[in-house]
């Protein structure tokens, strides 16, 4: 029986059934032949190839794990505590998981085990078959990003930028990896390779048993999976990485070498087609099967594509353009490739009314289609004895921020041989039915926290903090887009208190930046409220919900950008495109102004009129100040809402700007001060009718004035993000972090490059220096001062020692691990013990290189210099070389009466290079002459006259 091209086609039996919401997420079952689940959103996930307990269907979402049979019927249930905390007013707030809502997790047959990365920060081993706990793991507070499994190991990474491998068995800790970057969701593994790709571009290949560094390399944009759990490789060892926008890239999993790129769109480009177009991947045979998330721009019906690349080519095989875009990826069985597509609700575009699960036979023509309205996609699909599995959520049921939502779990059958499984009820879920649900582990509060230096502080949003914080001289206040608020006392780092916009916030939308003013916390939630707040106490004065105008898309993702306050007002912009003033007392309204088809960012207000900053869209190119009158809300001054404009590059991505007058400056004129995303700092000279002349630009990308910025991506602006100036000094917040400029001259001062900041910074002069509060991706909001700025990140990664780990319980550690029960009959968990001692790292490299046409006194004080050559040398042998290999500086000698140098270098090697390799790589490089090209092309005006080797 054929399911070809019908509407709601299903299995040959229908079934569904209910439970009672007792908990949240909620499970719930109806099907199609089916399974069908509500949840928070997580990810399916069946068992390995080698069925554990004749088969199991486990979901996560964010603080359960729940396992079915191939029927239907719920297996267990483990619930966690998710991290809650009482705040202001006596509301309680509960901490974010994954940036998903899901809890990542995966099961492995040769242990009968599921290993949980759940969202209060424990890894649990639970077994299938019971639902029993085995053993837990903690390390600290960082939630889960990813989690993999190969070789008797299972890697889960956090997110605080870290990388753990444990034993599958005992939850022994074996290795632990410090990176720059927060990983993708999505990591592999792969004969002895873990590949973990981080969000801002690179990928990075490591010893599976070690933890040591074999490769990276990196494709220069954001890598960020949405549906797939894990990478995907070729049995030939071919690997397949994607990257915004539409980059697809094969590597050899064992060297990390480029095999091949292409372009997913080439062929279907246009101007306006700038989106990220993320691809997920299925192989099949020697296809890597590619499809869009995204439409098609000059397609009219919407479509997407779908394409096979041949593994070892990248050649295009075939492509349909005839499908929509996909969603929640493909997965093989019974010979054909199931995939999954959306279709967009035509009357917005945006919306996915209806989706379609398809299978495809080896010539890519459907064989079969099922199509589900009112829906929307929530998880990786996935295939069990035949069965497609696929979350999908239900529209209807679904609030503002997802909380309370349907999530349906379907099972179709692949082929009309399979035979559905029995309709099997489950009982209700009641809340102390013991047998339903597991009492996780609870971990211990963390200490209070105690400031070693003053004015030096780090505290934890849930989520990414993308409210500018602010300050009154006495405390710091924030806000992440999880509608968590923080007060701190400037000086000791106290919490003073914390509230919540609400339950109902959403951390897709972005909140405004904080504004205190006379005693008062004024915010615009991610949840779109309008809030005001006694800045003493967090106590909560009043709030105005934002209501969307109907007939009117959000043109902007939240309340973004400054508001302001005066004349007893509140200016703030709507993500509909209007710009209102609230009553500071009521929060009742008091005018409303439409910029049209522009969405107003930030607010400043000078001489009883408001300017915002409107940004360009589809139809207007470039951004544009307007101007209201405060009181009344009526077009500006001389009858026109424009101010004036200062035509950009829509390319360059300019968002905001900041203008400071030449009093401050110490100038003769005004000037105005911008970033862009090809990491330029621009000043323009101000006069009355708008910019003048250029003052000067620094390139944020300039390894020699950024040392740092090395490996990086582009310091593109960080959307609305804004300069901050303070002291003759800016403060740029960008995609890689802070750069510190000087105002009239463009003078690079310091960096933090530690990741991403995605709101404006707040700067408060002090005696010592500046006290400098920001919030830092992932989830950090912190200052510092010259006194505890933080290191410059040294290399690439940093392994983290395990020895002597506080078992996860947090008592002593033992002597020897125990697996005896508990009188409970419960099973404890297994603590881990220290790791075997690891080899001696590989004996160093030495090279000495002499160079001449610099004197030695200037070699000797000029460290970037010398930096400079040691990263062009490591680039040059990294590259000709299995492995990895870091160079350091040893010294500097003089030599020809100090007319010359000898810059003695130190390569270590790790990750299998050799000793004789790296050697060869330096020799051929002196005598072809590539090792005075790259000298040359870092900048240093000097000739290598010699090398000399000791291995």
């Amino acid at each position: 029986m054929a399911m070809q091209g019908s509407q709601q086609q299903r299995g040959r039996r229908d079934w569904s059934r209910q439970w009672s919401q007792l908990w949240a997420p909620l499970l719930v079952m109806t099907a199609y032949c089916a399974l069908v689940a509500k949840s928070g959103v997580s990810q399916p996930h069946r068992s390995d190839p080698a069925d554990i307990a004749d088969g199991s269907i486990l979901t996560s979402g964010g603080d359960s794990l729940v396992c079915f049979e191939k029927t239907g019927q719920r297996r267990w249930l483990f619930r966690f505590n998710r991290k809650t905390e009482v705040v202001a007013d006596n509301q309680t707030f509960t901490y974010s998981a994954r940036q998903d809502g899901a809890s990542p997790f995966i099961a492995v047959s040769s242990t009968g085990l599921v290993y949980l990365a759940a969202a209060d920060a424990v890894l649990y081993a639970l077994d299938v078959r019971t639902g029993d706990l085995v053993w837990h793991w903690r390390d600290s507070p960082s939630t889960f990003e990813s989690i993999t499994y190969g070789d008797g190991r299972v890697y889960v990474s956090t997110t605080d930028f870290k990388t753990y491998a444990l034993d599958v068995v005992t939850g022994e800790v074996l290795w632990g990896t410090q990176f720059r970057r927060v990983s993708s969701w999505t990591t592999g593994w792969f004969k002895g390779v873990f590949v973990r790709p981080d969000v801002d571009g690179r990928v990075w290949g490591v010893d599976a048993e070690t933890g040591d560094l074999i490769w990276m390399f990196n494709m220069g944009a954001e890598i960020q999976y949405r549906w797939d759990p894990e990478l995907h490789f070729h049995p030939s060892g071919i690997g397949f990485m994607m990257a915004r926008p539409s980059q697809i890239w094969a590597y050899n999993v064992t060297s990390g070498d480029v095999l091949w790129k292409m372009n997913a769109r080439e062929g279907y480009m246009s101007p306006d087609n700038d989106g990220d177009n993320r691809q997920t991947f299925e192989v099949w045979g020697d296809l890597v099967i590619a499809q869009d998330e995204g439409a098609v721009e000059t397609n009219p019906n919407k479509y997407g594509i779908l394409q096979a690349l041949d593994v070892f080519t990248g050649v295009r095989v075939w492509i349909r353009d005839d499908v929509y875009p996909g969603k929640y990826g493909m997965v093989v069985t019974e010979g054909l490739l199931v995939y999954t597509t959306y279709i967009p609700d035509m009357s917005t575009l945006d919306v996915s009314s209806s989706l379609l699960i398809s299978a495809m036979g080896p010539d890519h023509q459907d064989v079969w289609n099922w199509q589900r309205d009112g829906a929307t996609p929530a998880g990786q699909i996935q295939a069990l004895d035949g069965l497609v599995f696929a979350l999908q959520g239900e529209i209807a049921n679904t609030t503002f921020n997802g909380l309370g939502s349907s999530t349906v779990l379907v099972a179709l059958p692949a082929t009309p041989s399979v035979i559905c499984p029995p309709d099997v009820k489950s009982p209700p879920i009641t809340v102390n039915n013991n047998q339903q649900g597991t009492n996780a582990v609870i971990a211990p509060p963390p200490p209070p926290f105690v400031s070693g230096k003053p004015f030096c502080w780090t505290h934890s949003f849930s989520y990414k903090p993308l409210g500018s914080p602010t300050s009154d001289g006495v405390r710091a206040y924030g806000q992440d887009n999880a509608g968590l608020v923080i007060a701190v006392y400037l000086d000791t780092g106290a919490i003073a208190w914390k509230a919540t916009c609400g339950p109902d916030s959403n951390s897709l939308y972005y909140p405004s930046n904080v504004v205190v003013v006379d005693g008062v916390v004024y915010l615009g939630c991610s949840n779109l409220d309008v809030q005001a707040r006694d800045a003493a106490t967090g106590h909560l004065l009043w709030r105005r919900p934002f209501q969307l105008t109907p007939d009117r898309a959000a043109y902007r993702g939240g309340i973004i950008g400054n508001p302001a306050v005066a004349n007893g007002k509140i200016v703030i912009s709507k993500p509909d495109g209007f710009l209102q003033a609230l009553n500071i007392t009521n929060g009742q309204l008091v005018w409303s102004y439409d910029t049209g088809i522009l969405a107003a960012d930030s607010v400043g207000i000078r001489d009883g009129v408001a300017y915002a900053i409107a940004r360009h869209n589809a139809e207007v190119r470039y951004s544009t100040i307007v101007a209201v009158d405060l009181d009344t809300g009526k077009i500006g001054r001389d009858g026109g809402d424009l101010a004036w404009n200062y035509p950009i590059s829509d390319s360059t991505g300019v968002y905001s700007v900041l203008v400071v007058s030449g009093e401050d400056l110490g100038l003769p004129h005004d000037a105005l001060f911008y970033n862009d995303n090809e990491g330029l700092v621009t000043a323009l000279a101000l006069g009355s009718d708008g910019p003048t002349e250029v003052m000067w630009t620094v390139d944020l990308t300039d390894a020699r004035l950024w040392p740092g910025v090395e490996n990086l991506l582009t310091p593109g602006q960080s959307d609305w993000a804004q300069i901050t100036y303070s002291n003759q000094t800016l403060y740029v917040p960008t995609t890689q972090g802070m750069f510190v400029v000087g105002a009239t001259n463009g003078e690079a001062l310091w960096s933090d490059l530690r990741s991403r900041l995605n709101a404006n910074i707040h700067v408060i002069e002090r005696p010592g220096g500046p006290q400098v509060i920001y919030g830092r991706y992932l989830s950090n909001f912190e200052s510092n001062t010259p006194q505890c700025r933080p290191p410059k990140p040294s290399g690439l990664v940093t392994k983290i020692s395990v020895r002597g780990s506080v078992p996860a319980d947090g008592g002593e550690e033992p002597s020897t691990p125990t697996d005896a029960p508990a009188p409970d009959s419960r099973p404890v968990p297994v603590t881990a013990s220290p790791p075997p001692s690891r080899p001696s790292s590989p004996a160093a490299v030495a090279v000495a290189l002499g160079l001449s046409g610099l004197p030695y006194n200037i070699v000797k004080a000029d460290s970037k210099l010398r930096d400079r050559v040691a990263g062009a040398v490591e680039k040059l042998v990294s590259g000709k070389v299995t492995g990895f290999v870091r160079v350091r500086v040893l010294g500097v000698e003089s030599t020809a009466g100090g007319t010359a140098a000898v810059l003695r270098l130190s390569l270590q090697r790790s990750g299998g290079a050799s000793a004789t390799a790296v050697a060869s790589a330096i020799e051929d490089a002196a005598l072809n002459g590539k090792l005075q090209e790259v000298v040359l092309a870092a900048k240093v005006p000097a000739k290598v006259r010699s090398v000399v080797l000791k291995v």
